[in-house]
């Protein structure tokens, strides 16, 4: 696989250089947004997705540092791979052009979080003597706090859902998405059949000659568990991880710019005057 971009190569700028202008470029967009919607609600559409948008930009710098820091590139694939997943899921809640479906995949989304943590959280604890009394209560009272927020914040996702229109024509299949908290469902009509990870890396839309999206980050697999693939010899092509994760930024760019059409202008503005 090699990745070139002619353009590039015809004013000398190394796919390592555009990384880091590109990636700099991404930050400034999503700080600008950010100071637009700083509130960070999961109840707010505008500010929460810029939320994942930073956690996403520190992912790609990180691969950048693994890369040249440690050149240790099991690891950087390991990280593109947790890239494309976040991106692909990110493209899949908020690139949606219908509102309302947009607003039950992001409160499903955030179900699926907090109800994740809510059963790793015992009810109850068992008192072994390895710590004081006092010192158990206080985790006792802990954990039993944290699993009342967290069933709360998925009572209040489930509000909002419900507050929606389109709830009143769906309700059967809605609440059955809610039981599921299943929000990466392909269509309403079909609510049972849902997106696999390996399925929504076609939602990045990256197929070329040299590149097949499934196929590719399903195959990064191997870094991901550590199987037979990656204790290889692996070539140090570092330009080849560079060009990847500007291809998938490209993507992220793309949906964040169509989430926030009417501000995006202003914002390009202030960066070229920065």
């Amino acid at each position: 696989m090699s990745f070139v971009i002619p353009e590039l190569e015809s004013k000398g700028i190394t796919l390592k250089d555009f990384y880091h202008y590109y990636t700099s470029l991404l930050q400034k967009e999503i700080y600008h947004l950010y100071k637009m919607f700083p509130l960070s609600s999961i109840s707010n559409l505008k500010a929460y997705p810029l939320n994942i948008c930073l956690r996403i930009i520190k992912q790609a710098n990180t691969i950048g540092y693994v890369i040249e820091q440690c050149e240790d590139y099991v690891s950087a694939n390991s990280l593109i791979r947790s890239l494309a997943d976040s991106i692909s899921s990110f493209i899949l809640i908020y690139k949606d052009s219908n509102e309302e479906e947009k607003c039950l995949r992001h409160f499903l989304y955030i179900m699926d979080g907090y109800y994740e943590r809510f059963k790793l959280l015992p009810d109850e604890l068992s008192y072994d003597g390895q710590i004081t009394k006092d010192e158990f209560q206080l985790l006792s009272n802990q954990i039993k706090k944290k699993k009342s927020e967290y069933l709360y914040a998925c009572h209040f996702c489930e509000g909002k859902i419900k507050d929606l229109s389109i709830y009143l024509n769906n309700q059967k299949t809605i609440d059955y998405l809610i039981s599921k908290r299943q929000w990466r469902y392909k269509t309403l009509s079909n609510c049972k059949e849902s997106y696999t990870w390996n399925s929504m890396y076609e939602l990045l839309g990256l197929n070329s000659e040299n590149l097949h999206s499934k196929s590719f980050f399903s195959a990064q697999s191997c870094y991901v568990h550590g199987l037979s693939t990656s204790n290889l010899i692996i070539e140090n092509k570092p330009d080849e991880l560079y060009g990847i994760v500007v291809a998938l930024l490209g993507k992220l760019q793309e949906t964040l710019e169509s989430l926030y059409i009417t501000e995006i202008e202003d914002v390009k503005i202030k960066i070229f005057k920065d």
